[in-house]
């Protein structure tokens, strides 16, 4: 049996050999996986506290209706228009 040691010497030589030759590859795909989770984060339908979906607008004006016996959001200030 290998001493610990031993194990982790021989799995950084074959860490450091994978990305010596694929290096370029690994930073790529770190970088667009890192780009859909971005993106994934930003365009996900949100949930609000009664387990409604509430869907978030960026660049229109649309709303998403509201239950009339929910509160108003405390930041929104349409009621002020």
């Amino acid at each position: 049996m290998e001493s610990p040691a031993q194990l982790v010497i021989r799995v950084t030589e074959i860490l450091d050999r994978v990305i010596e030759d694929h290096g370029h590859l690994l930073f790529l795909v770190a970088v667009f996986v890192g780009l859909a989770v971005i993106i994934w984060i930003l365009v996900r339908p949100r949930r609000s506290a009664t387990g409604q979906v509430q869907v978030a607008v960026v660049l229109g004006t649309t709303r998403a209706k509201q239950d009339p016996d929910s509160e108003p959001h405390p930041l929104d200030d349409s009621q002020f228009r």
